[in-house]
């Protein structure tokens, strides 16, 4: 038997845990490249400069498209509303 909260449905469940995931990996995301930008910042060492800014460019990428998706894809899907009586058939 599956267990649900109160008042939650199965796609509003994988709604908001696919919401959850991403905010995580999003955070992620952004202490690394805040660590990045402090590395290019600081070093001295020239190969290490140039690494972290291309890894950061890197990270960037990712985080705009991810922020891309959030919007154009999850936020959609979160302020729909399901017509639970759609579809079905009496008789």
């Amino acid at each position: 038997m599956k267990r649900h909260r109160a008042g939650v449905l199965d796609g509003e469940r994988k709604k908001d845990t696919v919401n959850r995931l991403l905010n995580g990996y999003l955070d992620k995301l952004r202490a690394r490249l805040e660590h990045l930008e402090h590395v290019s910042a600081t070093s001295t060492n020239t190969c290490e400069k140039t690494a972290a800014r291309k890894e950061g460019d890197a990270l960037k990428k990712a985080l705009r498209e991810c922020e891309d998706y959030e919007r154009d894809t999850l936020l959609p899907l979160a302020q729909a509303r399901l017509d639970l009586d759609d579809g079905v058939k009496w008789g």
